[in-house]
């Protein structure tokens, strides 16, 4: 304890726990930003029945939000992972094939993703369009 109490005066100690009390202020309003801001995109999404999925290729990690397992047609989210094949089977047979060839050629290129397809769905046939973010900069992540 010494050795700590004589690396920094009281007055220091003082200024420091002030600081750390300005972050931990900053912090807690920022995440209820953050809810609030993630609770608005939730609501958008289901109004519109849309989602929102990203696919990082230098791990070929899926991200999906939950609307996106419903507008698919699939199943239940908690058994699978979001993966490129599972979003492949999901697609229409007559569509698969172009599909998946937009895909990998706008994945491979560096160019915007735009592209329309069917998908499987048991109540009813689905017509989904991807669009890329246009603010997205990574062009590993599309």
């Amino acid at each position: 304890m010494d050795v700590f109490m004589n690396k920094y005066t009281f007055e220091e100690l003082e200024q420091k726990l002030e600081e750390l009390e300005q972050l931990k202020y900053e912090l807690e309003h920022t995440t209820v930003a953050l809810k609030e801001s993630n609770d608005r995109l939730k609501l958008a999404l289901k109004s519109a029945k849309a989602g929102c999925w990203e696919w990082d290729l230098r791990t070929n990690e899926n991200i999906w939000s939950d609307e996106i397992w419903d507008i698919y047609g699939l199943k239940s989210y908690k058994g699978n992972k979001p993966s490129y094949d599972l979003w492949l089977q999901s697609i229409h047979p007559d569509d698969r094939e172009m599909s998946a060839s937009i895909v990998q050629s706008a994945a491979c290129s560096g160019e915007k993703l735009n592209v329309e397809w069917r998908v499987n769905h048991e109540e009813q046939l689905n017509q989904i369009m991807a669009e890329e973010d246009s603010d997205n900069e990574d062009p590993l992540t599309r």
